[in-house]
């Protein structure tokens, strides 16, 4: 409590982290500072071989009565890391993300509730590392998305520049703005083989 950011793998380009697991921990109120803004309740880099599992992740971020900073996540692991897999976590009242996968792999059997955004994966095609991100989102619990300041939309599960993907058995429910995309599908150059089926959205401003 009170860190800049509670969890950080820092492995190098040269020298590449391998075999994380953060398992049943519970991360919390990491605090948003105005001099250094990217504060994340866990963030990886440069690794492979992660698992993040049945861990709670609570307010990272942001204090009361602070706007909420768009660079400040529950979990964010960075496009440099190969797939990861990602499940079983309870992820809460995030300043953004509930879960920021850029690296895709298996987001699984997660309870994501009262963040801007609930789960986003993949990259943009800009970006020096791989921009065509396997991802499975599957069966996921994405609720209560809140407001970001003045931004009245909300995302349950964004996804960008998806190959070889699936997005099955979720339920996206009670947006607390009324807006904002249950399901957002975007591409700034790749997208094929992207599986969304069986998913519940409702009480959510638009669907897919």
């Amino acid at each position: 409590e009170g860190h800049r950011s509670n969890i950080v793998v820092n492995g190098l380009s040269s020298a590449r982290g391998n075999g994380l697991t953060i398992r049943r921990n519970v991360i919390a109120y990491s605090i948003h500072h105005e001099a250094d803004r990217f504060t994340q309740g866990i963030y990886v880099q440069n690794t492979d071989g992660i698992l993040i599992e049945e861990n709670y992740l609570h307010h990272n971020g942001w204090r009361e009565g602070d706007h909420r900073d768009p660079l400040a996540h529950n979990v964010y692991l960075s496009k440099s890391n190969s797939p990861a897999i990602v499940r079983r976590n309870i992820s809460t009242h995030a300043a953004n993300t509930g879960l920021m996968i850029r690296c895709g792999g298996d987001v699984s059997e997660n309870i994501v509730a009262y963040c801007p955004a609930g789960i986003v994966a993949g990259t943009a095609k800009s970006d020096r590392y791989s921009y065509e991100v396997p991802v499975h989102v599957r069966d996921n619990a994405v609720l209560h998305g809140m407001n970001f300041g003045s931004t009245v939309e909300q995302w349950g599960i964004s996804t960008i520049n998806l190959g070889t993907s699936e997005i099955t058995g979720n339920i996206i429910a009670h947006s607390e703005t009324g807006d904002g995309y249950g399901i957002s599908l975007d591409s700034d150059d790749v997208f094929r083989d992207v599986n969304v089926s069986n998913n519940a959205i409702f009480n959510h401003g638009r669907g897919v």
